[in-house]
């Protein structure tokens, strides 16, 4: 198994006649969120995850450039949406594009949500799987103390950032999950949202077994 964090080339081992290719995009960060007056909050959603796309490849797959995306950076405190993930692909084969931003919040008097962030595109060429990214959860207000940020949309190797009470929030905790919403309590600065986590690409190799022999051939990595 190939893992890739960072960009590269897959080149294959000889012998090497089918793979499996895991994609996922890069996680959106969460929103901002706006400085409060004494009787106000504000609670901003968090951001999407990215794509997911697998695929099983017999051909056409020697030195493939990787691409991985880039976890979505938060922006400035105040009311200001997060940033998309980057698109993360094994050549033009398997592309998996990247989460989206959470919503940023102005400063209310609560009662207050924000829903939650609309999904990933749809990846492609995955002939397994093609799934849209986790939404980034809605945020919610229940009274100025009461205050809580969206949390980050989890991808399938784990969570996004959780939203906390008050602050700026949390970072993804899995490749290619997104970041928490920010919140603030009454008489607070503006804070920004957490980032989302950077994308991956791993590669597995699937042995195929010889019926002559009775074992496994190409598997070597």
């Amino acid at each position: 198994m190939q893992t890739f964090t960072t960009n590269g080339t897959y080149t294959p081992t000889p012998g090497t006649n089918k793979i499996i290719v895991r994609v996922v995009g890069g996680g959106g960060s969460g929103g901002s969120c706006s400085a409060t007056s004494s009787s106000q909050g504000s609670a901003a959603s968090g951001g999407g995850a990215g794509a997911y796309a697998e695929a099983l490849l017999t051909s056409g797959f020697a030195d493939v450039a990787i691409t991985i995306g880039a976890g979505g950076l938060p922006s400035a405190g105040g009311n200001n949406a997060g940033s998309a993930g980057g698109t993360s692909r094994f050549g033009g084969i398997v592309i998996a594009p990247g989460g989206t931003p959470g919503y940023g919040s102005p400063a209310l008097n609560p009662p207050f949500l924000f829903g939650g962030t609309g999904a990933s595109a749809i990846p492609t060429g995955g002939n397994v799987v093609n799934a849209a990214g986790q939404t980034g959860a809605e945020s919610i207000a229940l009274a100025p103390n009461v205050v809580v940020g969206g949390i980050g949309g989890s991808s399938i190797f784990g969570a996004g950032g959780r939203g906390a009470g008050w602050g700026d929030e949390f970072p993804a905790q899995a490749p290619g999950a997104g970041g928490g919403g920010a919140s603030g309590i009454p008489s607070q600065p503006a804070f920004k949202g957490g980032p989302g986590a950077a994308g991956i690409v791993i590669v597995i190799v699937k042995p195929v077994l010889s019926l002559s022999k009775g074992e496994p051939e190409g598997a070597g990595e």
